[in-house]
C-alpha cells in the first residue's frame, strides 16, 4: 500500500517538476516575445527618426505609384504637406519616375529627374529607388536629393572652364602671332642668360649674319665682334646692362664671311617678376647698312645741290660773256674781209669758246642744273674715240692698254658726258699711279645675275655695257673710298687737283641711270661702271653750220645785260629781222601792249630784275595767246619747262649758242614761209 503511495507521490512530483519547467519555459518565451516587441518598437522608432530627420527627401510609394508616406524633407522640397503628398501619384510629382523604376526593380541606379513643386516650379533631383517588402506588401522607397546648387556649381564650373579654354586659345593665338612676328621680323632678336650665353635667336639672325642658330645658341654674342670697337667699349656696355639699365647704340658687327655691317642695337635686362634679380638679357639689333647708304646718298645730294647753286650762278655770267664773244666773232667774220690766217684764228677762237661753253654745260649737268642731251649712242665707237684722244694727254711712261668689244653696245646717253667720264677716270688713274704705271681700259657687255641685282635693287635693267678702268697704283685707303666722289675732295697737293673729277664722273653716271663701283687694294684700283643697254639705233646727227635768214619779221628782244642786247641786236639784224629792245620784263610788257600785233616773236631772258621772263611771257600771252616765245638762259634749260607753262609755240635755247642754232630755233617758231633764205657761215 505504502509502496503504491510512494510511487504515486513520485509520479506527482515528477509532474509538478515538469509543470514547473513548462511554466519557466513559457515565461522565457513570453520574455523573449516582449523583448522582440520592444526591439521592434525601438527599430520602428529609429526608422521613423531616420526617415523624419533624413537630409534627403524620402517617399514610400506603392507598386502603382501612389505615395504612401513622405518625410518632412520631402514636404519642404515639394512645398506640400504630407497629406497633400499622400494624395498624389509619383508621376504627378516626378514625371517619368514610375516607368523607370518599374523596369529596374532589383537595381539601385541613380537617376536625374525634374520634380514639380506645388507652385508649378521645377527643381532638379538626384533619385535613388529600391524595393521594400513590408508585411507581404511590396513598395518602393524613393530617395530624392535637391541638386540645384550642384547644378549651378557645375554650370559655373563649365562657364569657368569655357572661359579658361577661350583665354588659353586666345593666349595661344597671341603667342603664335608673337612667335611669327618675332621670327619674321627684319631685326635680330637675341635672348641670353645672365652670363651672356645665347639662349634664343630669331630667323633674322641667320639671314643677316650667315651664322646658323645651331652654331650660335650656347655661344656668347662675341661671335659677332669685329675689331672696330675696343675692349673699353664693350666693358662699358656690359657695366651698363648688369646694373639694370638699358643700352642703345651703333655697333659694327662681323658676319660669318668676315664682312662688316652696322647695327643699331638695344640691350635690356630681364628681371624676375617677384624680385629685382636679372634673369637674362634681350637684344634687338637692326642692320642699318641700307639706311646709312641712303643717308650717305642724301649727304652727297646735298653737297651736289650746294655745288649746283654755286655753279649755276657762275655759269650764268660765263654764258653771257661767251654769248657776247661768239656773237662778235660771227659778226666779224660776216662783215669784215679776212685773209686765210685771220679766218683760221677766228675759227680757233670760236672753237675755244664753244669748248668753254660745253665745259660749263657739263658743270650744270653735273650739278643737276641742266638736262643732258640724251640720245641713243654706240658706246663702243664713242669710248674708243675718247680713248684715242686720252692717249695723247697721258705721258708715254704710263702704259695704257685698251680692250673694246666689237659688239655694238647702244646706250641712251649724252656723248660729251660719256667721253668725259672715261677721260676723267684715265686722268685720275695716271695721277694716282705716276710714271711707269699700267692703266687698263675695257668695255664689254655684261648680264646682271641674281647677286648683282641683290646688291643693286633699284636698277631694273638686265643687260649693261661694263666700262672698267684699272690701274696699278698704290690703292685707295678704306677710310677714303667713301669720300672720293664728294665735291672738292682731293688727296692731291694744293694746285694739283680741284676735287671735281670723280664727282663729275659720279654725277654723270647717275644721270645715265648707271652704276659705279670701286674696288681697291694695295697695288691696284678698279672702277667698274655699268650703263643700261637699249635697243634703239643712234640718231643721225643734225647738220651743223646752216644759217636761216628771216623776212623782216619784227622781234621783241628782252635782256637785262646791255652787252647781250647789243650783240643780239646786231646778229638778228644781220639775219634780216627787225628788232625792238627791252631791258627787263616790265618794259617789254609795256612796249608789247602799245602795238601787240606788230611782233612776230618775243625773245626773253629768264632771270631779270623787276619782272622775270616767265612772268612777262604770261602777261604777253594773255593778249596774244598764239605769239611764239623763245627763252634764252644762261642757267641751263631746266630753268623753264614749256609743259609747266601750259603754252604752245615755246622753245628754250641755252647761252652761249651758235648763230646757226639761233637762226634755226627762230625759224621753227615762226609761221612757215616760202621765201626763207639759207646761207652758210
Amino acid at each position: 500500500m505504502s509502496s503504491d503511495l510512494e510511487q504515486d507521490n513520485s509520479a506527482l512530483k515528477q509532474r509538478v517538476k515538469l509543470l514547473e519547467q513548462a511554466l519557466q519555459q513559457s515565461a522565457r518565451i513570453r520574455q523573449q516575445f516582449n523583448d522582440a516587441q520592444l526591439a521592434l518598437m525601438e527599430s520602428r522608432g529609429r526608422y521613423y527618426a531616420l526617415i523624419q530627420h533624413a537630409f534627403d527627401a524620402i517617399l514610400i510609394i506603392a507598386i502603382n505609384g501612389d505615395i504612401r508616406e513622405a518625410n518632412p524633407t520631402a514636404c519642404e522640397l515639394f512645398s506640400m504637406s504630407d497629406e497633400e503628398l499622400a494624395s498624389l501619384n509619383i508621376d504627378q510629382l516626378i514625371p517619368g519616375l514610375q516607368a523607370e523604376i518599374s523596369t529596374k526593380k532589383n537595381e539601385h541606379p541613380i537617376h536625374e529627374f525634374e520634380g514639380r513643386r506645388k507652385d508649378g516650379s521645377t527643381v532638379p533631383l538626384e533619385i535613388t529607388a529600391c524595393v521594400l517588402e513590408l508585411e507581404s506588401n511590396p513598395c518602393y522607397a524613393i530617395t530624392a536629393r535637391d541638386i540645384t546648387e550642384r547644378k549651378q556649381a557645375d554650370a559655373l564650373r563649365q562657364q569657368i572652364q569655357d572661359e579658361l579654354e577661350e583665354l588659353v586659345a586666345k593666349r595661344t593665338s597671341e603667342l603664335t602671332k608673337l612667335n611669327a612676328a618675332v621670327q619674321q621680323a627684319s631685326e635680330i632678336l637675341m635672348i641670353t642668360s645672365p652670363d651672356g650665353t645665347i639662349e634664343y635667336l630669331n630667323d633674322a639672325f641667320e639671314k643677316i649674319t650667315g651664322i646658323t642658330k645651331l652654331e650660335a645658341v650656347g655661344e656668347k654674342p662675341s661671335i659677332l665682334r669685329s675689331s672696330h670697337h675696343d675692349d673699353a667699349f664693350f666693358e662699358k656696355m656690359w657695366q651698363t646692362i648688369t646694373m639694370g639699365n638699358s643700352w642703345e647704340g651703333r655697333i659694327i658687327n662681323k658676319r660669318k664671311d668676315g664682312s662688316l655691317f652696322p647695327a643699331l642695337t638695344s640691350i635690356s635686362p630681364v628681371f624676375d617678376s617677384s624680385s629685382d634679380k636679372i634673369t637674362g638679357y634681350v637684344c634687338i639689333s637692326q642692320d642699318i647698312s641700307e639706311q646709312e647708304q641712303m643717308e650717305q646718298q642724301m649727304r652727297q645730294s646735298q653737297k651736289m645741290e650746294a655745288v649746283g647753286t654755286l655753279t649755276s650762278g657762275i655759269a650764268h655770267e660765263f654764258n653771257n660773256m661767251l654769248a657776247g664773244i661768239l656773237g662778235n666773232l660771227y659778226l666779224i667774220k660776216r662783215k669784215a674781209p679776212l685773209n686765210e690766217k685771220a679766218t683760221e684764228q677766228l675759227a680757233a677762237a670760236e672753237e675755244l669758246s664753244l669748248k668753254a661753253a660745253q665745259m660749263i654745260k657739263q658743270l650744270l649737268t653735273f650739278a643737276h642744273k641742266d638736262s643732258a642731251s640724251m640720245k641713243p649712242v654706240n658706246l663702243s665707237v664713242l669710248l674708243k674715240e675718247a680713248y684715242k684722244i686720252s692717249r695723247v694727254a697721258i705721258p708715254e711712261s704710263t702704259t695704257l692698254e685698251g680692250y673694246f668689244s666689237p659688239e655694238k653696245l647702244t646706250v641712251l646717253g649724252d656723248t660729251t658726258q660719256l667721253q668725259q667720264i672715261l677721260i676723267n677716270l684715265l686722268k685720275n688713274a695716271h695721277d694716282a699711279c705716276g710714271d711707269k704705271a699700267l692703266v687698263t681700259v675695257s668695255l664689254a657687255p655684261f648680264s646682271a645675275d641674281a647677286s648683282f641685282r641683290e646688291q643693286h635693287p633699284h636698277t631694273t635693267a638686265l643687260n649693261f655695257a661694263q666700262l672698267q678702268v684699272r690701274d696699278s697704283g698704290c690703292g685707295i685707303p678704306k677710310e677714303t673710298v667713301a669720300k672720293i666722289f664728294e665735291p672738292f675732295y682731293t688727296t692731291k697737293l694744293a694746285g694739283q687737283g680741284t676735287g671735281l673729277g670723280l664727282s663729275m664722273v659720279y654725277g654723270s653716271v647717275q644721270q645715265h641711270n648707271g652704276i659705279i663701283e670701286v674696288e681697291s687694294s694695295p697695288g691696284a684700283t678698279c672702277f667698274n661702271i655699268y650703263f643700261p643697254l637699249i635697243q634703239e639705233e643712234e640718231e643721225a646727227k643734225a647738220a651743223r653750220g646752216r644759217v636761216i635768214e628771216g623776212k623782216h619779221e619784227k622781234i621783241l628782244h628782252v635782256d637785262d645785260d646791255k652787252s647781250i642786247r647789243d650783240i643780239t641786236y646786231e646778229i638778228l639784224s644781220s639775219l634780216n629781222y627787225s628788232v625792238v629792245e627791252a631791258c627787263d620784263g616790265e618794259e617789254a610788257v609795256k612796249i608789247f601792249f602799245e602795238s601787240p600785233d606788230a611782233f612776230s616773236l618775243v625773245i626773253l631772258d629768264i632771270v631779270m630784275p623787276k619782272l622775270g621772263g616767265v612772268e612777262a611771257a604770261k602777261a604777253i600771252r594773255k593778249l596774244r595767246p598764239d605769239l611764239p616765245l623763245l627763252f634764252m638762259t644762261g642757267y641751263g634749260e631746266q630753268q623753264v619747262n614749256p609743259d609747266e607753262l601750259n603754252m604752245q609755240s615755246i622753245s628754250v635755247i641755252s647761252k652761249p649758242f651758235t648763230i646757226p642754232d639761233l637762226s634755226i630755233a627762230i625759224q621753227k617758231l615762226l609761221p612757215p614761209t616760202n621765201a626763207c633764205r639759207i646761207t652758210r657761215e
